[in-house]
């Protein structure tokens, strides 16, 4: 307690807690401080604040400090006196205050404070938000287009946000008038979705691109969402990163998208760094690189999936441009078809755990992992054609026999 004011502020909160309460304060005597002397010398605050204060006073008769008993090392104050101090031995089992100023989230509301009312979550008992010790943002700008939110789209909550913010999106269908769904600003954000990607979707409405990073930007992480139905006649229908951008995509579905030129699902060409974890690529098509094109960036995947892309050209799945970097690791292909390549078009760096022709059911079209009521209506849709889609036994005609094969293989394939 380092001026009158404090003093009183600390009683006010005793005599809420408990008027007849006793406590200590976090002042203690060092013996091997350079002033120390008996009674008054060498006192010091636990917080290594200065000791230029002090509010000793008369307790029972006798003016304090005054090493009674003895060993009367710790600051103490009585509930019989107003805020008065007195020193007491060490071992005095009384009550205590504690001044607690941290906050980490810089709401203006201390940390400790906001743990007690369940504000924040303190899961490891330290007396710091979870939040603040896993790096996020403790208030995030929420998104929901059909409830109580800050904003009720995505790109406006993009725009509004600041360095190192994070936009958490609330389950529901989003899109926008424009010609994609949310452009990213040129500085670190987290966009992350609040269920997950099957219950939070980019439709650009086969009419414009998704995602797109005309501002460049560092830091830029993005979890949690399915980018569908998007299309472009140039490069990247469902997401389109440039401008020397590095940005992590994490637990994405990219499905059924078109690009009449690179990257059907996404095209990575002149960003800087891209990593991507547990993306799934599925039923994209384009020029070349039905899934995914790159060039002049340094790409890393890793625990995705490209099932059922296509491309006129090169690249069913992945189409790489140039000699920029290319790593994939644990990463699965089925299904991808394309004039040259049907996985992999161009050079990469084989990390390990790649699978190639890791299709657990020969009916499992759309690459989910499961054969259900989808993979029969592709059967039906297909009906008659040479395929390739609804072409379970590969002959060249999609018949009652692949209908019969999607039957037979029903649910009973692995998910992955």
């Amino acid at each position: 307690m380092t001026s009158a004011a404090e003093v009183a502020h600390v009683e006010s909160i005793r005599d809420a807690s408990g008027p007849e309460m006793a406590f200590v304060a976090g002042g203690f005597q060092d013996p091997s401080a350079p002033d120390y002397s008996e009674p008054a010398g060498g006192w010091q605050w636990v917080t290594g604040e200065d000791w230029d204060f002090t509010n000793w006073g008369v307790v029972e008769g006798a003016d304090q400090p005054d090493n009674a008993p003895g060993d009367a090392s710790v600051l103490g104050v009585r509930w019989q006196e107003d805020g008065v101090w007195c020193d007491v031995p060490s071992g005095t089992q009384w009550g205590a205050v504690f001044e607690w100023s941290a906050d980490c989230d810089g709401d203006g509301v201390v940390d400790y404070g906001e743990i007690l009312d369940g504000t924040h979550e303190d899961l490891d008992g330290n007396g710091i938000p979870d939040c603040c010790d896993e790096g996020v943002a403790c208030h995030p700008i929420t998104v929901d287009d059909d409830g109580p939110a800050d904003y009720s789209d995505i790109q406006s909550a993009l725009e509004a946000s600041e360095e190192g913010d994070e936009v958490l999106v609330m389950p529901g269908t989003y899109t926008s008038d424009g010609g994609e769904v949310i452009n990213f600003p040129g500085h670190p954000v987290t966009l992350r979705s609040a269920g997950g990607a099957e219950h939070t979707i980019i439709d650009g409405e086969g009419i414009r691109r998704g995602i797109v990073t005309s501002w460049g930007g560092s830091d830029i992480v993005v979890e949690g969402f399915t980018v569908r139905n998007c299309e472009t006649a140039g490069g990247g229908g469902g997401i389109l990163c440039g401008t020397g951008v590095n940005i992590t995509f994490r637990d994405m579905v990219i499905e059924d998208n078109y690009a009449g030129a690179e990257g059907g699902g996404a095209n990575l060409g002149g960003a800087g760094t891209v990593v991507m974890e547990s993306c799934r690529f599925v039923r994209n098509v384009a020029g070349n690189g039905g899934g995914l094109h790159m060039h002049d960036s340094q790409v890393s995947l890793s625990g995705c999936r490209f099932a059922v892309n296509e491309a006129d050209g090169a690249g069913g799945a992945i189409h790489h441009g140039s000699a920029s970097g290319l790593t994939i690791a644990d990463t699965s292909f089925c299904s991808n078809a394309a004039s040259g390549a049907d996985d992999i078009a161009g050079n990469w760096d084989d990390a390990g755990g790649n699978t190639f022709d890791d299709c657990p059911c020969s009916s499992d079209f759309d690459g989910s992992g499961s054969v259900d009521v989808g993979d029969l209506l592709t059967v039906v849709a297909w009906w008659g054609s040479a395929g390739p889609l609804g072409d379970a036994n590969g002959d060249g005609t999609v018949d009652v026999t692949d209908l019969l094969i999607a039957m037979e293989q029903w649910g009973t394939c692995e998910i992955r």
